[in-house]
């Protein structure tokens, strides 16, 4: 078993605590084949080889905290604080940027997840983003607030799939669980809430109190107002 630690990576064998000759501090791993691991530290992504106890010197990702990893057959995902989601492709070695102009909700990537249909979802500092996997193509889906997610900040690694699919999300303001198996409602769906925050007349701010005799509070936005 291996434990990542602000002072460095340790493989726990039965009782004995063995500790890797890595001068980092290191956030996540993810082992990458047989004999190699990728380990996410706050200089970027390194390979680091469990036979022969050494780590590459130049690393995979340079100039990045990485908070998260996940693979599957075919890619890398790595996380990063600022930068997005950087995927690897594990046979030509290159590299792809998702993030906020590819469609992402932010670059301020905290968590991520790959569930059993082989989707990856990230959670952001702006919301949680699907990324669905076809090949060398990248889809993403966006679920905010519109989708009923009060808390659009994700903590730190903080999801998890349980046993029967849900998707569960640790965020600014609590816990939040996704039902992908869920079917969408059709034509009861609750209306949208709609929150004032400026009025314009013929694309001009209107003059205050000249419509109305009472200001709503905070944004001082007429109260009832009556036009000539």
């Amino acid at each position: 078993m291996w434990v990542t630690a602000l002072n460095g990576l340790f493989r726990i064998s039965e009782n004995h605590v063995e500790r890797a000759l890595i001068q980092h501090s290191v956030y996540t791993v993810e082992s990458i084949g047989s004999d190699s691991l990728l380990i996410g530290t706050v200089n970027g992504a390194y390979v680091y080889h469990t036979d022969t106890h050494s780590l590459e010197q130049k690393p995979l990702l340079a100039n990045a905290t990485v908070l998260c990893l996940a693979s599957d057959k075919h890619n890398v995902y790595i996380v990063t604080d600022d930068r997005g989601v950087i995927v690897c492709n594990s046979e030509r070695k290159k590299l792809l940027a998702l993030n906020q102009d590819s469609g992402l909700s932010c670059n301020y990537v905290y968590s991520l997840l790959r569930d059993r249909n082989h989707n990856i979802w990230v959670g952001t500092g702006c919301g949680i983003d699907k990324i669905t996997v076809s090949g060398s193509h990248f889809s993403i889906k966006r679920f905010g607030s519109s989708e009923g997610l009060q808390g659009l900040e994700n903590n730190s690694n903080a999801s998890f799939e349980d046993a029967s699919g849900n998707l569960w999300f640790g965020t600014n303001k609590g816990v939040f669980r996704y039902n992908p198996f869920a079917l969408p409602l059709v034509g009861s769906s609750p209306p949208p809430k709609v929150i004032l925050q400026s009025i314009k007349l013929f694309s001009r701010n209107m003059e205050s109190r000249r419509y109305a005799d009472s200001l709503l509070p905070f944004h001082n936005i007429h109260y009832n107002p009556v036009f000539p």
